[in-house]
């Protein structure tokens, strides 16, 4: 059977229907195993990991200050170890108050390619207060690691920083004994003291197509 074409026909089905509230995330539960299943099978036809990344056609798309999916948020506060930079369980309470807080910015983002939808994956919580926006939380859902969305978050952060004239992003990172993932991304692309240079080269992946949600 050709991986694509089954993965087509799971989406379709109406079962596994869904958008990003908790509940709608646990329903697609059964059908994100699957999907990863049929990129695993599919990997093993290319000879490098760039072609498998270019061929899965990745979708990301980051949302600002939007409060339709606070519920899976917050879940992903609390259930996100291996890359979650500051780990800081929230509420529904929690998120909304950021988001009405004309300092902070709140971004989720969610992601699809060719064999199916991840879902919503990563959160930051940025305070944008001075020309050194702070990243004051980070997580991605290990689903979605090691295909450069990480990458595409943080440049997409990146661009929307840019575009308010700040200078730096600085993240707060707290070690812990699970996120060493994402202690190796930090020491990738910021600095010794948990800065990043927006006048450096864009980071986004080639092979990833990121847009924000207006």
């Amino acid at each position: 059977i050709n991986p694509e074409k089954y993965a087509k026909f799971l989406i379709e089905l109406s079962y596994f229907q869904g958008g990003g509230s908790v509940t709608d995330e646990d329903k697609m539960r059964g059908n994100l195993y699957i999907t990863e299943r049929l990129r695993k099978t599919a990997e093993k036809n290319f000879l490098t990991s760039e072609d498998f990344l270019k061929s899965l056609e990745i979708l990301v798309t980051f949302y600002p200050d939007d409060r339709g999916n606070i519920a899976r948020l917050a879940q992903l506060t609390e259930k996100t170890n291996q890359f979650n930079m500051n780990k800081t369980p929230m509420s529904d309470a929690d998120i909304a108050n950021h988001i009405n807080n004309h300092n902070k910015l709140v971004v989720y983002t969610s992601a699809r390619d060719k064999f199916g939808d991840y879902g919503i994956i990563g959160f930051a919580l940025v305070d944008k207060t001075s020309d050194v926006w702070s990243i004051d939380s980070m997580l991605m859902s290990c689903r979605a690691l090691g295909r450069g969305i990480e990458e595409a978050f943080l440049e997409g952060l990146a661009q929307k920083a840019r575009d308010a004239n700040a200078k730096k992003l600085h993240i707060k990172f707290v070690k812990t004994e699970k996120n060493q993932p994402a202690e190796d991304f930090l020491n990738k692309y910021f600095s010794s003291d948990y800065h990043y240079d927006l006048a450096q080269q864009p980071i986004m992946p080639s092979w990833i197509n990121a847009s924000w949600k207006n």
